[in-house]
Formats: C-alpha cells, sequence, structure tokens
C-alpha cells in the first residue's frame, strides 16, 4: 500500500479496489438489519392504511356523499407512511444492488428472474405505486369540489393494484 492509501483507510487492511470501493461508506450490518426489519414490519402498515384509505374514498365516491376530515387525515397519512416505506426500500436497494453488481454482470442479473424481481421489477412498481398514491392524494386536497373521493379511489386503488403485483409474498410470511 502506498502512504496515500495508508492515510486514507486510516490504518486499515483493506485493498481500495474490487467490491469494497463500491462501497466507501462503511454501513454497520446492525443498521441494515434494523432498516430490513422496520421495512418488513412497515409494510404491513402501509399495506393496511392504503387499502382502507382507498375502501374508503371508493365507498365516499360511490355513495356520492362529501369527503370527511377523517379520509383526508387517512390520505395524508397513508401517502407518508409510504414514502417513508419508499425511502427505507431505496437505502436497502442501494446496499443489495451494489453488492449484486459487484458478485454478477447486469446480464447475470437480469437472466436470473429472483435476482431481476428485486433489482427491478419490484422497486420500480413500488416507486409507480407510490407516485400514484401521491397523485391521488395531492389531486384530493386541492380539488373542493363534492367528487374529489374518486381521485382517492382511482389513484390510490391503481396503487394499491400495482404494489400487490410485486410484493415479495413468500418474504411476508
Amino acid at each position: 500500500m502506498s502512504s496515500g492509501q495508508d492515510c486514507a483507510n486510516k490504518g486499515r487492511n483493506y485493498p481500495m479496489d474490487g467490491p469494497q470501493a463500491l462501497n466507501l461508506v462503511e454501513t454497520p450490518n446492525d443498521m441494515l438489519t434494523g432498516f430490513l426489519h422496520l421495512h418488513h414490519y412497515l409494510a404491513y402498515v402501509v399495506f393496511l392504511m392504503v387499502m382502507l384509505t382507498f375502501g374508503m374514498g371508493l365507498m365516499t365516491w360511490l355513495t356520492q356523499r362529501k369527503s370527511t376530515p377523517i379520509l383526508r387525515r387517512f390520505s395524508a397519512i397513508s401517502m407518508s407512511l409510504a414514502h417513508v416505506q419508499v425511502l427505507l426500500g431505496l437505502v436497502l436497494y442501494y446496499n443489495k444492488l451494489t453488492s449484486m453488481l459487484a458478485n454478477s454482470s447486469f446480464g447475470d442479473i437480469m437472466g436470473d428472474s429472483l435476482m431481476r424481481f428485486h433489482a427491478v421489477e419490484h422497486i420500480l412498481a413500488m416507486l409507480v405505486g407510490v407516485i400514484l398514491i401521491t397523485v391521488g392524494h395531492i389531486r384530493f386536497k386541492n380539488q373542493s369540489d363534492d367528487d374529489n373521493a374518486r381521485h382517492i379511489a382511482i389513484f390510490y386503488g391503481l396503487g394499491f393494484i400495482l404494489i400487490l403485483s410485486r410484493i415479495p409474498w413468500e418474504q411476508l410470511i
């Protein structure tokens, strides 16, 4: 090792090339394990809140009643929890993707259905689903007419279906 690398490594004994160079910030495994558990259990809360908000919005829209403050609160809480879930997922995704790319090529990842699911399909569907939920909340919040619950029903419903399509069901149980 050169003296420049010794200074940069602060006495650590590992090379700066290869897979270790991808993760320049050392993240403790306990923190990632905590994020993984939080992401796992928060998924149940997000699932329940989005389902309840969608159901309330659908019933309000179909019965042509005026939207209630509780629907507005449920919509905001559901959207906020979905955003927290996505942020946790992005932290885990970055860590998992760097280790996947360090051990295999992009062609290998796309060729393996399980790796493709975690590297591409799951994250893309969840991001689009949360974007749809966010659009539904914003349109619901910004319109003052009596028919604004349809935005919750439509956008939360589409986001909910998209999220349901890419949940790793075998890992939830």
